[in-house]
Parts: structure tokens; C-alpha cells; sequence
């Protein structure tokens, strides 16, 4: 089951993402020009961790779209999205 916990501590927003039973994460720091991450973001690691996934562009973008949208009832849908892709892929 999908699974995105957000949490915010000293200014730092960590990510950890659960997917096909793998965990996700990264970091977003607060640097000069706004935040940078420490690690690529979620639309690189999942794909190149799962080899059906690295040509999957509607899951790329949906596992973008995670680290950037703050909205509690859309980030709730997003990962809805990922837990039907768990189950059925891109149907």
C-alpha cells in the first residue's frame, strides 16, 4: 500500500515515500535560492529502483507532483493514485 509522510523540522521538509513495499525519501533544505533537495526526487528513485516503471510517464509525473503540491486532501489523492498503481499499473 502507498504510503507519503511529510514532516517539517528546523526549516528541512523530509519525504518519505512508501511504494511496492520499498521506502523513499528525501529532504528539501533551505539554501539561498529557496530549497534544494538532498537526493533526487521521488520521479527518479522509483523508477530506476523498479525497471517496468523507467518508461512510465503518467507514474513520473504523479510521483513529481508529490513533492510539490502541499494541499492535504490533493496529496491524500495522489497517493490514492499510487496505491491503485500498486494494484493495477497504468489501467
Amino acid at each position: 500500500m502507498a504510503k507519503l509522510t511529510k514532516s517539517y523540522e528546523n526549516g528541512i521538509e523530509k519525504l518519505e515515500l512508501t511504494f511496492r513495499g520499498k521506502n523513499f525519501d528525501f529532504s528539501m533544505i533551505p539554501d539561498r535560492y529557496g530549497r534544494t533537495g538532498d537526493k533526487p526526487d521521488f520521479d527518479y528513485q522509483v523508477p530506476t529502483s523498479f525497471q517496468d516503471l523507467v518508461n512510465d510517464d503518467d507514474l513520473t509525473e504523479l510521483l513529481g507532483e508529490l513533492s510539490y503540491t502541499d494541499d492535504g486532501e490533493e496529496l491524500a489523492d495522489k497517493v490514492q493514485q499510487l496505491a491503485r498503481w500498486e494494484v493495477h499499473g497504468n489501467e
